[in-house]
């Protein structure tokens, strides 16, 4: 045992000579790794998706990509707007406009609900009708007050889109599962089931949403509803996209103060070590 600490020892004798004796190579060769490593600092990601911490050939994780492709994806933006009264002329244009804004500057969506575009189903003697809900609007007039009683009575509506009140409504917004590599903003979704597990086997050009595109969406969504808060309307926004992008930014801070830190008890003690200015640079 004490020849191999005396061998380790003397190893690092050797080292330290050899570095004193080529210090200008050894000097840049340290800086051509730390240089070749720190260009990879803005390839870094932080994933905290669930399906991050699997790895790409897990069962489970395959498993939930071939699900995703077949139904679309679980991760939506609900945003809720309360006002004193949603069933007015003025609030309904403001609604349709937050929602054809979404759906026109917010990418990788797959599909924008509310009000302005929910179903109105209803059945007439032995015929079922199904229509939107503000068909025609705005260039028809719609009652509002008979509509307001309407969605109100109707559980489907009731709790889902709109409040028990008439104070709240809601906007969901359903983002892509897969995206093209030849165009972001276009999803394309395969057939059967089984067909999704034998092309991702041999490889498509399709990737899964990733937290590069949620930070896309969720910047986007905020920017959007950031033009309609005043004092009478109330804007918030919740979902899992914007769950987990709170919790990567607030890793990212984390992890920066840390590093900031770190970066400062390691050139204390450097400084104590070396007692020069020269040796904590280097």
């Amino acid at each position: 045992m004490s020849e191999i600490k005396l061998k380790i020892e003397k190893g690092f004798e050797n080292l330290g000579r050899w570095l004193y004796r080529n210090k200008f190579k050894s000097l840049a060769s340290v800086l051509f790794f730390v240089v070749l490593l720190g260009l990879q600092i803005p390839k870094t990601t932080i994933d905290t998706s669930w399906e991050g911490m699997l790895r790409e050939n897990d069962p489970g994780r395959i498993d939930y990509n071939a699900f995703r492709e077949q139904f679309g994806q679980d991760r939506i933006i609900i945003v809720g707007i309360k006002a004193p009264d949603i069933f007015t002329d003025n609030f309904m244009q403001t609604l349709k406009s937050i929602h054809e804004d979404l759906e026109d500057e917010v990418p990788y969506v797959e599909e924008v609900n509310s009000l302005i575009n929910a179903r109105s189903t209803r059945g007439i003697g032995d015929v079922l009708h199904v229509d939107e809900l503000f068909e025609g609007w705005p260039e028809r007039k719609v009652d509002l007050s008979l509509l307001k009683k309407h969605v109100l009575g109707n559980p489907y509506y009731l709790n889902n889109i709109v409040s028990a009140d008439g104070n709240v409504t809601a906007i969901v917004i359903e983002t892509q599962a897969t995206l093209s590599e030849d165009n972001d903003n276009e999803d394309e979704l395969f057939e059967g089931f089984n067909e999704n597990i034998t092309q991702k086997a041999h490889g498509t050009n399709n990737r899964y949403f990733s937290d590069k595109e949620m930070t896309k969406v969720v910047d986007a969504v905020n920017r959007v509803l950031e033009r309609y808060r005043t004092p009478d309307i109330y804007i918030a926004f919740t979902g899992g996209p914007i769950i987990e992008d709170s919790f990567n930014r607030a890793t990212k801070e984390d992890m920066l103060f840390l590093m900031g830190l770190t970066y400062l008890a390691i050139s204390f003690f450097l400084a104590v070590l070396f007692r020069r200015f020269s040796g904590v640079i280097l």
